[in-house]
């Protein structure tokens, strides 16, 4: 017996782990991330903010100087003729494009180079600074994942990305920006400002260019890969025989609607892309409700209450009871207060 107990603690003693340390799950992605990979997390991230400033300001494009008179010429005018004012010419003076300047390196690059270089290092320092606020913010309520960490070094080049496809459609003239159509005379500041905007507000930029590109073409319809999902039903409990409107995406060309228990709706009125309107079949119980389409299946995450009707709600009426065993019928109260 004491050599069973003691092999039984010795083998306890090598599962427990270490004192102090905690035991690490399989998956880490969903853990809390430590604070030593949170701040190893956001000083790369300033380092990199503070590269692609330098980045930026050694780009920069020297701006156009103004234009100069260089000559002038006095027209003949014939007697009696009013005078008219001379002619100014203009000399337009490109701008310079000095050499670039990149840690001892000297580069060439042209002044359209520069201004796509500029557009993408603003969406890049946009995406940057979303990520440093969005690091601080999680890792300050003690709520930053280890599966968000992964997304924060790729922030910046979401930024860029995007920024530069913004500045081409810009350019192109899908959108009115500047009249200004050279290179030489464009303001880099209107568009480093949007880049960084861009990169700041990823997620709002591309659903921009997405609006813009339906204006275009026509909204490509949605294949059999289409999600099915329901976002609410309204009323959310009831009865049998109840109208319910469901409510989601990927509704169009509805096959079956089924109801807590599995069964099925019999029959399906109001039916778009958005919205179905269904009866409550007989025999349903509360459970969630289901919609299949050629696109999938979609389930909703909130349960369809079924309640009993106002009929069933009410209380059946008391049968008479029975004759006593004498073949007398009880007395009832009135008789018994005049006895």
């Amino acid at each position: 017996m004491a050599s069973q107990s003691g092999q039984s603690a010795d083998n306890q003693t090598e599962a427990a782990p270490p004192a102090g340390r905690k035991p690490r799950a399989a998956g880490r992605g969903g853990e809390n991330a430590t604070l030593r990979a949170a701040g190893l997390t956001g000083t790369l991230l300033a380092l990199a903010a503070i590269l692609v400033l330098y980045l930026l300001v050694a780009v920069w494009p020297s701006a156009p100087p103004p234009p100069v008179a260089v000559a002038t010429t006095t027209p003949t005018t014939t007697p009696g003729a009013p005078e008219t004012a001379p002619p100014t010419t203009l000399a337009v003076v490109s701008a310079p494009n000095e050499p670039v300047q990149l840690f001892g390196w000297t580069l060439q690059l042209e002044r359209e180079a520069r201004l796509f270089l500029v557009v993408a290092l603003a969406g890049a320092l946009g995406g940057l600074v979303y990520a440093l606020r969005s690091l601080a913010w999680y890792a300050g309520n003690r709520n930053l994942k280890y599966s968000w960490l992964l997304t924060y070094p790729l922030q910046p080049v979401v930024g860029a990305a995007l920024a530069t496809i913004t500045y081409v459609v810009a350019r192109g003239g899908l959108i009115v920006v500047t009249t200004q159509t050279s290179s030489d005379t464009v303001n880099p500041f209107g568009f480093a400002a949007i880049g960084a905007l861009v990169g700041l507000f990823s997620s709002q930029a591309a659903e921009w260019l997405k609006r813009i590109f339906e204006q275009v073409f026509t909204a490509a319809m949605k294949g059999k890969d289409a999600a099915v999902e329901i976002t609410a039903f309204t009323p959310v409990e009831g009865p049998e025989g109840t109208l319910v409107v469901i409510q989601g995406t990927g509704l169009a060309g509805v096959q079956t609607v089924t109801f807590g228990g599995g069964v099925e709706v019999s029959s399906v009125t109001g039916a778009s892309d958005t919205e179905l309107r269904v009866t409550v079949p007989e025999g349903a119980t509360t459970g969630p409700i289901t919609v299949t389409t050629p696109a999938g299946t979609g389930t909703s995450t909130r349960a369809f209450k079924v309640v009993p009707s106002e009929e069933e709600q009410q209380p059946t009426t008391q049968e008479e009871a029975p004759p006593a065993a004498g073949g007398e019928a009880p007395a009832t109260g009135e008789e018994r207060e005049m006895a």
